[in-house]
């Protein structure tokens, strides 16, 4: 039985999507198209936020660091809905107000790598 963070599990697209959310640092935000732009498809955004939807490790691989290109939080699919993705990125010093992160643009990661 595979271990409960194990990846092998999961098909590999949906691994490497999850695998680039580490990549994100503390207190940084991405898009999903950022992550799209990082596969080499800025189109696939929205099946990004399919993959990241059915994320089954939020601890380890932070979905809820993932946000429209508009700077709105958008929803979670986590326990505790959109609320709990605001509580999360607070915690890392992201400020959130009206449901938009503030300083959008101060606090985007796109430096992704990526093959």
């Amino acid at each position: 039985m595979p271990e409960k963070n194990d990846l092998r599990t999961i098909p590999d697209l949906n691994r490497t999507i999850l695998e680039l959310l580490t990549q994100i640092p503390r207190g940084k935000i991405t898009t999903y198209k950022d992550i799209a732009v990082a596969l080499g498809d800025e189109r696939r955004a929205r099946a990004v936020g399919q993959v990241l939807a059915g994320n089954p490790y939020p601890d380890r691989y932070p979905c809820w660091k993932v946000v429209y290109t508009s700077g709105e939080v958008g929803r979670y699919s986590g326990s505790g809905g959109k609320g709990e993705k605001i509580r999360r990125m607070e915690a890392e010093g992201i400020e959130v107000e009206d449901g938009k992160v503030v300083d959008f643009e101060e606090v985007r990661f796109r430096e992704f790598r990526s093959d």
